[in-house]
């Protein structure tokens, strides 16, 4: 029988390596595909469109609900067990998640900026067109009214993650009181596709009260850890379903779904591998902790934040850069290579760059990571750590 500290000290441990785990694989879904590899169709399914859905559209799309969990359940955490002011726990939110979307959204925006200068129309097909271009580029920064489109999409997911925190002490007492009701109106939101100005993801929502549940009912999840080959199963099985789905091999499932006027990937098919699938990656993740990646992970943390905001940046670059000196024939060859190691790519060039960013540029390096990358990893607890990593207690 585990004791409380060694059970908290072992549970810390693996909150730092899934939040590894699904940075990783929020940046397999945003790897960029090349014109070649781009669409999919239902006679052509070859075995790298398997390994890039079961990574991308299974492993990757599952990554963004549990951290939203992994975020609800350290928030409550800290509003429960600490008796500092509401002022104070919304100061460091603001300047630790909302602030470095801002200032990495400004730096995007200004990259393509530039980048017309030299190719026109860069950064219309960006932000938008038709008079709409500052109007848009606004919102691919500030994520305002919708999901921004283009190379900030992802930085979307800090805004909801953002709102979640502000809506916490809100929220906390309602789980308090009708937990069933709260989560099943959220996951009826969600599995309808709902979005407001105020949540634009209800995934997001969803996945930060269940943390927030979670932690309020201190839920022993240890049973879960038991099944973990079932969860890898039957995520890995509904990831293939959603990949025949994408290549239209589902024809029947679609129209019936269509005809109440649902998507039934949206609807059915990604929440069951969300679902699955945050269960597996969890229970899997006691066992990868007691393996080197677990090592792996602290040294890694520091720079796993600014790996998140960056990537689509840096894959817009390498992307660019590769065009111009290689050809389609060969991007093509080389590309399944490049998409499974490209999370590793990203988290190696991130980690170079900011330790040269940080010695010429500290106070800027600050804003960019909200005060992450000076702190040091503890080896036992979360608490420093966590305000490295993409939720900061």
């Amino acid at each position: 029988m585990q004791s409380q500290t060694t059970f908290g000290a072992q549970r810390n441990d693996r909150i730092v390596l899934v939040r590894l785990l699904c940075i990783f694989g929020m940046i397999y879904v945003h790897v960029p595909a090349i014109e070649s590899t781009a669409s999919v169709s239902a006679n052509s399914l070859t075995l790298f469109d398997l390994i890039r859905g079961l990574l991308a559209d299974g492993y990757g799309r599952t990554s963004a609900s549990l951290l939203s969990a992994v975020a609800g359940y350290l928030v409550a955490k800290s509003l429960t067990n600490t008796d500092s002011a509401l002022a104070s726990f919304y100061f460091r939110k603001f300047k630790s998640v909302y602030m470095p979307m801002v200032v990495w959204g400004l730096v995007t925006v200004t990259a393509f900026a530039i980048a017309s200068i030299y190719k026109p129309n860069v950064l219309s097909a960006v932000c938008g067109a038709q008079g709409l271009v500052l109007l848009d580029c606004f919102n691919m920064v500030f994520h305002v009214q919708s999901i921004g489109a283009g190379p900030t999409m992802p930085l979307s997911f800090l805004r909801d993650l953002f709102v979640c925190m502000l809506l916490a002490p809100l929220l906390i007492p309602l789980l308090r009181a009708k937990p069933i009701l709260v989560l099943f109106i959220l996951l009826v939101m969600y599995l309808s596709g709902y979005s407001s100005i105020i949540i634009l993801r209800p995934l997001v929502v969803l996945g930060f009260s269940v943390g927030l549940a979670i932690c309020i009912y201190k839920i022993n999840w240890q049973w879960v850890d038991r099944f973990w080959m079932l969860w890898v199963w039957v995520a890995v099985f509904m990831t293939l379903h959603v990949i025949a789905f994408n290549a239209g091999q589902l024809p029947q499932l679609d129209i019936t779904f269509a005809r109440y006027g649902y998507d039934a990937g949206e609807s059915l098919l990604y929440p069951m591998t969300r679902f699955f699938g945050a269960l597996a990656i969890w229970s899997l993740s006691l066992h990868l902790s007691k393996t080197f990646l677990m090592n792996w992970s602290r040294r890694l943390e520091p720079v796993l934040f600014v790996a998140f905001c960056a990537h689509p940046l840096l894959f817009s670059i390498l992307q660019s850069v590769a065009g111009l000196f290689v050809e389609n024939a060969t991007l093509a060859m080389v590309y399944p290579i490049w998409f499974v190691f490209a999370p590793i790519a990203v988290l190696l060039l991130v980690k170079v760059g900011m330790q040269y960013c940080a010695m010429l540029l500290p106070s800027v390096v600050e804003w960019m990571t909200g005060g992450r990358v000076a702190v040091r990893v503890s080896d036992r607890t979360i608490t420093n750590s966590s305000q490295m990593a993409l939720v900061r207690t």
